[in-house]
């Protein structure tokens, strides 16, 4: 009797490991083993517009629809080349690339190696590499696939990780993934409205925000902070949405969509700008967005720099918000530094460290003497604050992008540009003999200019130097007049909608 019930306990336990080898076994026999290689062969130069080839190296199908595959790409990138990756497939959408912030043209042929060192390469099969693990000599053994979280992980004999996609991140954040803090995704733009614009999605310990990066410059037009004396330290996307997590694994703050559909798959950054979470539609197998952080007028770009996204979802030119052209603002030479105002208009776009307990006209003249300041945007301070009634926060821009209507009535927003030329370049045009000392004023003469009139006659030199230099002042005084016309003609329609509304209580 004993020794049949021990039979019986045994018996499970054999069947279980039994069980738990078969599963080892097909695990390993689906990674990416040492020596391995992957090819897709390249046509011959010029790459025709349209040609795309893929060799699968790693996939998960029969876990679950859709499934993540991995795979050597291959695709026209124009100019006649191809560019050569590896990638991560979900139901046939891109979610990970090697080349996402380098690309690789190979000459005949695309090829992805394992070598018996364990470093994991594209080639050209010349010995040109594209990309590298940098695992060389780590005792890495295979490529992994996770099927649950689309991971990629280069194991070695102990199953540790050696190198994992997820330290990599593109524009894309899969279901299944938590990430420690700070992390990056970054999407280039595919707009020719700026050159060198890229966006970023950034989660650090005390905010997420998205920017759009243009050279050194950085604004931010979408941002989420957790409550007041909360840290984040991690963030998990899971089938109802992203969540933000503190050390103790509690939940600091989340973007779930507004309305119940499918669970999330993966959440990505736009080529646009836009977050986007994406459910796939089992019936008519495709992805579908379930929540977009933004919408068409509060993306950066959604205009070019020289227009303003109306309240109906229209580009607009900037002349048709303007208060008056340029030429009858009280200044004939409005090409490099004429500010100009936009009547009811703000932009998106939020600088780092604006300036406060500022004027209006402080704001405007500081931006016409700065070559990189483009655009400014002033916002009055709390009018129920006598105190503020006359002081704001003033921003200034590079950028003119991300100008919308103003879509709640308030007559706080007082967005100015350099109009008509400057908005698109700044300084471009500009002297490399000014004196250092240039303003950027229209009108303004250099000393080599006022030396070269003069000769040798030292007394009308002096006198045509006097009289230069208070047409020069004459001239400032003016720009800082039509300055003060304009923002009193603001004033006085602020206040006069502010009498109307106390007439009519």
């Amino acid at each position: 009797m004993a020794m049949a019930s021990n039979r019986a306990r045994v018996l499970p336990m054999l069947l279980a490991v039994a069980v738990l080898l078969l599963e080892q076994i097909a695990l390993s026999s689906a990674d990416f083993p040492l020596g391995g290689q992957a090819t897709v062969q390249l046509p011959p130069a010029p790459c025709q517009p349209g040609f795309a080839a893929r060799a699968v190296v790693l996939d998960a199908h029969g876990h679950r629809q859709p499934a993540f595959v991995a795979a050597v790409s291959a695709a026209e990138a124009g100019a006649g080349r191809c560019t050569c990756s590896l990638v991560v497939l979900l139901g046939g959408v891109k979610v990970w690339a090697s080349d996402h912030l380098e690309k690789f043209v190979p000459a005949a042929l695309c090829r992805l190696e394992l070598t018996e060192g364990g470093q994991l390469r594209l080639t050209d099969g010349a010995g040109k590499v594209g990309w590298l693990s940098g695992t060389a000599g780590q005792g890495v053994k295979a490529l992994h696939l996770d099927r649950k979280t689309g991971n990629l992980v280069l194991l070695d004999a102990q199953n540790c990780t050696r190198w994992q996609s997820l330290d990599d991140p593109t524009d894309t954040f899969l279901r299944g993934q938590q990430r420690r803090l700070p992390v990056y995704l970054i999407a280039p733009t595919t707009t020719k409205v700026v050159s060198s614009v890229f966006y970023s999605f950034e989660l650090d310990g005390d905010k997420i925000a998205a920017y759009v990066n243009f050279g050194e410059t950085r604004y931010s037009y979408w941002e989420l902070a957790p409550p007041a004396n909360r840290t984040m330290a991690s963030a998990r996307l899971n089938g109802s949405g992203l969540r933000m997590l503190d050390l103790q694994g509690v939940t600091v703050a989340q973007i779930t969509p507004p309305v119940k559909k499918p669970p999330v798959s993966f959440l990505a950054l736009g080529d646009d700008g836009n977050l986007v979470m994406y459910y796939y539609d089992t019936q008519h197998q495709k992805f579908r967005a379930s929540y977009r952080a933004l919408g068409f007028c509060e993306l950066p770009l959604s205009c070019s720099v020289h227009e303003v996204c109306s309240s109906a979802g229209k580009c607009k030119d900037f002349s048709e918000y303007a208060d008056r052209p340029p030429a009858r603002s009280g200044n004939a030479s409005c090409d490099k530094a004429c500010m100009v105002h936009l009547r009811g208009v703000t932009t998106v776009l939020r600088t780092s460290s604006p300036l406060t307990n500022v004027t209006l006209r402080e704001c405007v003249v500081q931006c016409a003497r700065n070559l990189s300041c483009n655009a400014a945007l002033y916002v009055k301070d709390d009018a129920g604050v006598v105190a503020a009634a006359e002081h704001g926060v003033c921003s200034h821009y590079t950028l003119t992008a991300g100008a919308r209507e103003v879509t709640d009535g308030s007559r706080r927003y007082s967005y100015w540009v350099k109009f008509p030329a400057a908005a698109a370049g700044g300084d471009e045009d500009d002297d490399d003999d000014e004196d250092e000392d240039d303003d950027s004023f229209p009108g303004k003469l250099s000393t080599s200019t006022i030396l070269m009139i003069c000769g040798a006659i030292d007394v009308v030199c002096a006198l045509v130097f006097v009289v230069l230099v208070a047409l020069y002042f004459r001239r400032l005084r003016k720009l800082a007049g039509a300055v003060d016309r304009v923002v009193e003609l603001q004033e006085g329609e602020t206040e006069g909608a502010g009498e109307q509304n106390d007439t009519r209580q």
